[in-house]
């Protein structure tokens, strides 16, 4: 389906729409960024000098979010516990580390956390060399 039709066959909002902040964080920005090295790589004055984006009123409203209580941390700990991956039962501890929120730590573990691992690790060792040391 085109656009168009696509927004024409959601007039009804039976789907919901997407976070005002989803469309100026997201959407609007990426567009501006995509734009901003186009101009610089061609040289071109900005096209869109003076204009000012207008967002539709069916946007939804931001949505505060707030921490997981210790009560989710904890089924969270004994369902990655229970998986028998050391990465998983770490999740909720590295949550509470990085201040991060959790969605985007799902995300990035795959990536990073056998790096992360491996530094902590490292400065575990260090720390237990010095204990010796003394």
């Amino acid at each position: 389906m085109s656009p168009r039709e696509i927004l024409v066959d959601n007039a009804d909002l039976r789907f919901r729409p997407l976070k005002r902040s989803a469309l100026e964080n997201g959407y609007v920005a990426t567009v501006r960024a995509i734009i901003r090295y186009g101009m610089t790589f061609y040289e071109s004055p900005n096209p869109f000098h003076g204009a000012k984006p207008r967002y539709p009123a069916t946007a939804a409203p931001r949505q505060s979010t707030e921490p997981l209580s210790s009560e989710q941390k904890n089924r969270i700990f004994r369902a990655g516990v229970e998986s028998g991956l050391l990465d998983e039962a770490l999740l909720p501890l590295v949550d509470d580390l990085t201040g991060r929120r959790l969605g985007l730590l799902v995300h990035e573990k795959l990536l990073k956390l056998p790096q992360m691992m491996q530094h902590w690790a490292n400065c575990r060792m260090r720390f237990c060399l010095h204990l010796v040391s003394e």
